[in-house]
């Protein structure tokens, strides 16, 4: 209750007053005391109460419960928008197999190759070819679900689809129609092995995309030889744990060696020292020269060749790794010969078309006798300036030879 002096009358206005106050008091007392009662004191520090580190999960999940701050999520991997390289037949169109054609593919993932045929209403159902399907190579790490190159062949007679179907589905990806025959007497399939003239690696570095993840890979690019098949992909080997992975070329080329999370393709570069042997691979899986190459794992050295195949080009492996842009030009012996022959050659002709300019532009002088002292006096008989003069000699006698008249008998001058 307010005290009230002696004789103080109390008005309307004043009890509307003593209203205004009380409520603007407990308007500014009420946030605190809402503040007090959400957020409780601290404990006091004790000696027998553990306490949780500040980087711990659930120290950061009580942070962001208490602020609602939002929890940092990692990022959504997407093959697709990543652009990882996916199951696929090595040829399109009709393709005839038999005993000794064979159709290839590339299958990741678990992808597997079913035998289809088109119903009345054109729609592919399953159903069985006379085909036999070896798995080359096969990485004993993963069994018959992992990467692998697949080749197809005859082992009967019949007609119908080939299709890539990939883990829980049914309905293929990709279809090539097959005419299986019986093997053909002379039919061989190309089954040379891929020849490379280089092949240089890159130090080891990491790559991080939104879609892809992070990744350790190492560069890859290579010079194929003139005439040679192409190769369809890599088995990779670390020497020293004898892991051993098939790496699709498509990858290569787009990621480098490396194993990506999206793709789960690749093989797995370490951040310690490895000895690695490359070797191409054919898509009828024959197998090329193997090369060997060391890296640090920290990519502060360049890549060491340790072995290279006989047949290589000594002076194109010899440089630096190719950067993109730049064109590589292979120098060797023949080459340089070549060169310092075709010089030879330019500056000869050089000096024949010289020769020959100054033997028809030179001026033709012929010797005219003085008829007053007999001296010699040379006379270009092509300069049409050369007119009348007198002899240098005495003087005495003149000379004249006409315009018109060029070839110049010199006794009737």
């Amino acid at each position: 209750a307010l005290h009230k002096p002696r004789g103080y009358v109390t008005t309307r206005s004043d009890e509307k007053g003593h209203m205004r106050a009380f409520v603007v008091v407990t308007a500014l007392l009420l946030p605190v005391a809402a503040r007090a009662d959400l957020v409780a004191p601290a404990p006091p520090a004790s000696a027998t109460t553990p306490t949780t580190p500040a980087s711990s999960p659930s120290s950061a999940s009580a942070a962001s419960a208490i602020t609602g701050a939002p929890t940092a999520r990692a990022p959504k991997l997407n093959a697709t928008l990543c652009g990882c390289a996916s199951s696929r037949f090595l040829a399109r169109g009709n393709v005839v197999v038999d005993g000794d054609s064979t159709l290839s593919a590339w299958l990741h993932a678990g992808a597997q190759i079913g035998a289809f045929t088109r119903d009345a209403a054109s729609a592919l159902t399953p159903t069985t070819l006379p085909t036999t399907m070896v798995r080359e190579p096969a990485n004993a790490a993963e069994g018959d679900g992992g990467d692998a190159l697949v080749h197809v062949a005859g082992a009967g007679v019949g007609k119908g689809f080939l299709g890539v179907t990939k883990a829980r589905e049914h309905m293929p990806r990709d279809v090539v129609g097959v005419d299986v025959a019986a093997a053909a007497d002379g039919v061989v399939d190309d089954a040379r092995a891929p020849v490379l003239d280089a092949l240089w690696l890159a130090a080891p570095e990491q790559r991080e995309r939104p879609v892809c993840g992070a990744w350790s890979t190492m560069r890859t690019t290579f010079s194929a030889r003139e005439g040679s098949v192409a190769a369809e992909g890599f088995i990779v080997r670390d020497i020293d744990t004898n892991v051993t992975r098939l790496v699709d070329a498509r990858h290569v080329g787009a990621f480098g060696l490396g194993e990506v999370p999206a793709c789960h393709h690749g093989f797995p570069v370490s951040t310690s020292p490895q000895t690695l042997e490359v070797v191409p691979v054919s898509a009828r899986g024959v197998r090329g020269a193997p090369w060997v190459l060391r890296h640090d794992g920290r990519g502060l050295v360049d890549v060491i060749r340790v072995s290279s195949p006989p047949d290589a080009d000594a002076d194109l492996i010899a440089s630096p790794f190719p950067e993109p842009g730049q064109v590589q030009h292979s120098y060797s012996w023949a080459s340089v010969g070549g060169v310092w022959t075709l010089s030879a050659l330019f500056g000869l002709l050089c000096g024949v078309v010289g020769y020959l300019l100054w033997r028809f532009k030179r001026r033709r002088l012929k010797d005219v006798r003085c008829a007053s002292c007999n001296a010699a006096i040379p006379v270009d008989v092509l300069d049409e300036k050369t007119d009348g003069f007198f002899c240098p000699a005495c003087g005495k006698a003149g000379v004249w030879k006409g315009r018109r008249r060029v070839d110049v008998d010199v006794t009737q001058l």
